[in-house]
C-alpha cells in the first residue's frame, strides 16, 4: 500500500480541518482584485455595474460535474485620470474590461462626505467597497499599440506625440499627429545642433490635410546662416498658393514671393517683390479700375479698344500730339510730316 493512498485516507486531524476552513474563506470569502466587464455606468456619480469575469460554483451536479452560475452584479465607483478641472474622461460603455478591486475598508463614508470621515461601517474587501479600473483587454479585445509616441484615440481619431534623438545626426525631432474623422493635422519641431550642442537650426512646420485639401505652414530659423524663412503652401483640387518671405537677420532685408498655379485653368503667375521691386511674371488679368501713381514703362506692344485720354500731351518718337508743326510750300499744297512740338 503506497503512501500517498494512506494520506489520502487518513482522518483528517484538527490542523488539517482548520487549514481546509481558511482555504475555503480565502478563495470563497475574501475578496482582493478580479476582473469585471461593464454592464452599464452610470455618469451623474460616476459608478459603473459590472459582471466578475468568472462563474462561480454552486455545488455538484448528481454525476459529479460542478453547478456554475454568474456572481450578482457589483456596484464599484470608477476612476479617472484627473481631478476638479484638470483631468481627462472617455466613454465608458458595455463590454469594456477593466480591474476591480475592494478596499481594505469601507469607502461609502469618503464617498458620500469627502474629505476625511470616521468610519461608518466595519466591512473588510467587501464588494460593496469596489473600485473598477478600465484598461485590461482579453484577447479577442486587444486594442492596435503604436509604439513611440504618446497615443490619444477614440476610434477613428487619435493624436500622437512623439519625440525622436539622434545624438550621432546632433538632431531632435518632436511632432504631434492628429487626425480628426477625414482631417489630418501633424506639427513638426526638428532641432539641429554642432558638435559643440549649440543649436544652429530649428524647423517647425504644419501641415493639414482634409478631402484631398493641403496645408503647408513652414519656419526655418537658420541660426548659423542668420535667415529666417517662412513659408506657406496651400494645395486643393491640383492648384496651389506658395507664399514665402526670406528675412536675413544680419543685413534687416526682406524678400516677398508669391506664386499661384491652377493647371485646371492652365494658368500660372508668380509675383516676387525684393527689397520694393515686384515681379510678375505670367499674364495677369485685371478686371475693374487700375490706378499707377507714378511711372509706367511698357516694353512691348499697347493695344486699346476704347480711348486714350491725356490730361497734357502724348510725344510719339520726340513728336508732340499737341505743340507739333507742319509746314507747306504754298496755301493748299499738302503739308509735312509732324515737326517737333
Amino acid at each position: 500500500m503506497s503512501n500517498n493512498y494512506i494520506s489520502q485516507t487518513n482522518v483528517p486531524d484538527l490542523f488539517q480541518t482548520l487549514k481546509s476552513t481558511e482555504n475555503n474563506i480565502l478563495y470563497n470569502r475574501l475578496n482582493c482584485v478580479r476582473v469585471a466587464i461593464v454592464d452599464e455606468f452610470f455618469s451623474d456619480n460616476l459608478t459603473v455595474r459590472v459582471n466578475i469575469a468568472n462563474k462561480q460554483v454552486r455545488g455538484l451536479n448528481q454525476d459529479g460535474s460542478q453547478i456554475l452560475a454568474d456572481y450578482p452584479p457589483i456596484y464599484a465607483k470608477v476612476h479617472f485620470f484627473g481631478w476638479g478641472d484638470v483631468g481627462a474622461t472617455y466613454p465608458i460603455t458595455k463590454g469594456m474590461e477593466g480591474i476591480l478591486l475592494f478596499s481594505d475598508r469601507e469607502v461609502e463614508s469618503w464617498f458620500i462626505n469627502g474629505s476625511v470621515n470616521p468610519l461608518a461601517y466595519d466591512r473588510s474587501h467587501s464588494k460593496t467597497d469596489a473600485l473598477f479600473i478600465c484598461g485590461l483587454h482579453s484577447m479577442p479585445n486587444m486594442i492596435t499599440f503604436v509604439h513611440e509616441c504618446l497615443n490619444l484615440f477614440y476610434k477613428n481619431t487619435y493624436i500622437r506625440l512623439s519625440q525622436h534623438i539622434d545624438d550621432e545626426e546632433k538632431t531632435v525631432y518632436n511632432a504631434i499627429n492628429s487626425n480628426v474623422q477625414l482631417s489630418n493635422i501633424k506639427l513638426d519641431e526638428f532641432i539641429e545642433k554642432n558638435e559643440d550642442e549649440e543649436i544652429i537650426k530649428i524647423t517647425n512646420s504644419v501641415n493639414a490635410t482634409t478631402a484631398g485639401s493641403t496645408i503647408d505652414l513652414k519656419r526655418v530659423d537658420d541660426i548659423e546662416e542668420k535667415i529666417i524663412a517662412d513659408d506657406l503652401n496651400i494645395n486643393t483640387v491640383g492648384s496651389t498658393i506658395h507664399l514665402n518671405r526670406t528675412h536675413n537677420t544680419e543685413d534687416d532685408t526682406y524678400s516677398d514671393m508669391i506664386n499661384v498655379s491652377t493647371p485646371v485653368l492652365n494658368e500660372k503667375f508668380e509675383i516676387r517683390n525684393v527689397e520694393g521691386d515686384t515681379i510678375v511674371e505670367g499674364n495677369v488679368t485685371q478686371e475693374g479700375n487700375l490706378v499707377i501713381t507714378g511711372d509706367l514703362t511698357v516694353n512691348g506692344d499697347i493695344i486699346c479698344t476704347g480711348t486714350i485720354t491725356a490730361s497734357t500731351d502724348v510725344i510719339a518718337d520726340g513728336i508732340s500730339l499737341k505743340n507739333h508743326t507742319h509746314t507747306s510750300s504754298s496755301p493748299g499744297d499738302p503739308t509735312s510730316p509732324p515737326i517737333g512740338g
